[in-house]
């Protein structure tokens, strides 16, 4: 069985850097979708792939990403997934901490030690984004003590009101 890939969008407006950190990240673990060209084509293309996290670089080009993270910030399935911003002047963060709500910051250097600290959630919103799936074969989901009940682990339908018990379960941890 392979293992269980996170799934990470990259919005970064320079072809080579993007596919310099699409492969470090690539290397990392992580399956990268990535834009460098057009802003509404890769919210389009986001949509699509579901990531369980987005990097915005705001070095170059940070009005196209800090407008892109508005607008998919507003769709409300990704109201609640990690949209990290990397690199930037003061300038470009302040801007962005107005227009898009829970934005992280990071520099590229720190990237890959950041990232880990929002797998937990990932998980929980792999399942949500993707519907109830056998979670023996979800990496940290097979065994009782990962917060999820008896009935969820043999593969039994999980309702909405199941869905939104276990976000509150995970916010509580």
């Amino acid at each position: 069985m392979a293992e269980f890939k996170h799934k990470l969008f990259l919005f970064q407006w320079d072809e080579k850097s993007a596919t310099a950190r699409a492969s470090e990240l690539g290397a990392n673990g992580w399956l990268v979708e990535m834009e460098i060209e057009e802003g509404s084509r890769g919210c389009t293309n986001l949509r699509a792939f579901g990531p369980d996290i987005v990097v915005f670089d705001i070095a170059k080009k940070a009005v196209h990403s800090r407008e892109c993270g508005r607008a998919l910030r507003n769709v409300k399935r990704f109201r609640e997934t990690p949209f990290i911003f990397v690199d930037g002047t003061d300038e470009d963060v302040s801007k962005v901490k107005e227009k898009v709500p829970a934005a992280i910051f990071t520099t590229s250097g720190e990237l890959l030690k950041i990232l880990p600290k929002y797998r937990p959630f990932m998980h929980l919103a792999g399942i949500l984004k993707n519907g109830p799936k056998d979670l023996s074969q979800r990496k940290g989901f097979n065994r009782p003590t990962d917060g999820l009940c008896a009935d969820d682990q043999a593969g039994e339908s999980v309702t909405k009101d199941r869905k939104k018990a276990l976000i509150v379960k995970v916010r509580a941890k």
